[in-house]
Formats: structure tokens, sequence, C-alpha cells
């Protein structure tokens, strides 16, 4: 950690209703600190919420609380990439799933409409881990493009990984918003944990299926590639998926990796 440069982390965040939704059922939640004797730290986290009467807009609210709450004072202590970061991810994203799973319980709602997608980056300088359920995803920009991090966990992304539709049928087939991951829901908890490495001058962006569902890779990037701060980025990506319909609540997170 020491040999590597001192960075410092811009965070723009925003959700949006939509033009179709009557509720947001997405939630997010950031948290950044900079110290003077070691790396700074963050939390970017994203969920989109299932459920009717109103379950997904607590589920996904729920999960974020939980995981800042629950992460926010362990990064305070000065953690370590490796082993510890992964197990200290794995345990949050439990307890947000079980207090999902107890809020069902004591207000009897139905087993299976509750539930959220979940996106948390936990950042230790310009390096650290991702915990991903759901098909809500992440994105790198880099020198190559604009990269996708995550892999979705829903019933036509795995069509698409056995060749029986195309890549293009994510945005257009009948079943895709089936998901086959959620935290909360009705399926044993299974995350992703994946590594982040990024370098000076690059941004990560976390974001519902509402962006990118309706805002294609290619035009994602030719924002994101703009020389612009993130917040007016974040209001820009927004712009357009309310432009292409905004039939679905629309979250972006965006961090850039900057010089300190």
């Amino acid at each position: 950690m020491s040999t590597k440069p001192r960075v410092r982390l811009h965070i723009a965040k925003e959700t949006h209703i939509g033009n179709v939704r009557k509720n947001n059922q997405d939630a997010l939640g950031t948290w950044v600190q900079h110290f003077d004797d070691r790396p700074p730290v963050a939390i970017l986290v994203v969920a989109d919420g299932m459920g009717g009467h109103e379950a997904g807009e607590v589920a996904s609210q729920l999960a974020v609380q939980n995981l800042l709450d629950t992460l926010k004072p362990i990064l305070e202590s000065n953690p370590q990439l490796g082993e510890e970061l992964d197990a200290m991810l794995a345990n949050a994203v439990s307890q947000a799933s079980a207090a999902i799973v107890n809020y069902t319980v004591n207000n009897k709602i139905e087993p299976g409409n509750m539930g959220t997608t979940l996106e948390c980056a936990v950042l230790i300088g310009s390096e650290g881990r991702l915990a991903h359920v759901g098909d809500s995803r992440v994105y790198q920009l880099s020198a190559n493009g604009l990269g996708k991090v995550t892999e979705d966990h829903s019933a036509v992304a795995e069509l698409v990984s056995v060749g029986l539709l195309q890549p293009e049928d994510v945005y257009t087939h009948p079943r895709r918003n089936i998901l086959t991951r959620s935290v909360g829901g009705p399926w044993p908890l299974e995350v992703d944990l994946v590594e982040v490495s990024l370098k000076i001058g690059e941004r990560l962006m976390l974001c519902s299926d509402g962006l990118w569902g309706l805002v294609r890779d290619d035009a994602l990037e030719r924002i994101l590639l703009k020389a612009d701060p993130p917040e007016r980025l974040v209001n820009e990506l927004i712009q357009a998926a309310l432009e292409a319909g905004g039939d679905d609540n629309i979250t972006v997170v965006l961090c850039d990796v900057l010089p300190a």
C-alpha cells in the first residue's frame, strides 16, 4: 500500500423515480473518509428493490443502511486488503439479508415477495472489493474504455451464457427482469466477491438496470469519457435514461480516482 501513489476519491450520486413508476424502489448510499497518514476509504452502495406494496422500497433501503452501519466502523479502524476485507464484506451482506428476512417475517409478507439487488464497493485507496448480487451493474472506465465488472444474475443472462440467446437479448427479452439471485429474497444468499483495482484517472460506476437497460454501453462510455466532474456526468446519465423512456427507477453512483 505504501508504494502506491496517494489518491483522492471524488464521489457523486443520484437516484430518480423515472417517468413511469409511482415510487422509487432503488436506494443508494455512499461514505468516504480521507486521512493524513493512510489511504482514503469509501463505501459505495446501489440496491434495486423488488416486491409489491412498497416492500421493494423497504428492502433496498434496509440493505443500504445495514451495509453502511456495519462497514463504516470497521473501515475507520484501518482494515487491510485481502481475506479480511472479503470476510468483512460477505458478513455485512449476510447481515443486510437477515434484516430483510426479519422484516418479511415481522410484517407477515409472503416469502419471496421482498428482496433487492445489491452492488457494494469498498475501496481502500484505489483498490478494494465489490459484493454483487442481482442485475444491477458495476462498470470501470479505464484507458481501454468502459468495461463491465459484474455479470448479471438473471434468467436471461444465464441463457446468454450457454448460447441460447444473443447478448443483446438482455435488453428486450420478456424474461429480462427475472432474477436468479437477490438479497433477502427466496433464494439462498450467494454473493459474488470481485476484486477492484483502479488507477488515477479511472472511474467506477455503480448503477441499477433503470440506467443500463435503457442506455447501452456505447452511449454510457461516450458520456463517461467526458472530462467533466462526476456530479455533471451523473446528471447527464440520468437524463439520458429519462429521454430513452425512463420506464424504471434510475440510480447512479460514480467515483473518480484523482491524485491527492
